[in-house]
């Protein structure tokens, strides 16, 4: 069985081990904290997990260097379906939950979800 072989299989396993894993960790979760930490923590296990360690196995020095390079080609004239791409979630996002979260959120609490948006 070849290296590509190999990525084919991980390829289409990760989806289904991600929705076990992750089914599994925000149950216990939920069962052992209260409300507020429990999301936390469930927050933190998918995205330390699922979205920095995992990818980190895939990717060379390289390939992640260039995902913080700055492609200015992205947001060329031509490209507007690009920034449109870009900013549409993140108005949708705002435009659903942040009138409700301003209600019951803190300063530092709405400054870093901004941040990390």
């Amino acid at each position: 069985m070849t290296a590509n072989n190999v990525y084919k299989y991980i390829g289409l396993l990760l989806p289904v081990v991600l929705l076990a894993t992750t089914w599994t960790v925000f149950a216990l979760l939920k069962k052992q904290y209260e409300p507020a930490p429990a999301y936390l923590f469930r927050f933190l296990f998918y995205w330390i997990v699922w979205c920095l360690v995992v990818p980190l196995l895939f990717l060379k020095l390289q390939e992640i260097r260039l995902l913080f390079a700055i492609n200015s080609g992205l947001f060329a004239k031509t490209k507007i379906v690009n920034i449109i791409c870009v900013i549409i979630p993140l108005l949708l996002g705002y435009g659903y939950a942040f009138p409700r979260a301003l209600q019951v959120s803190t300063l530092p609490i709405l400054l870093l979800s901004f941040l990390l948006a």
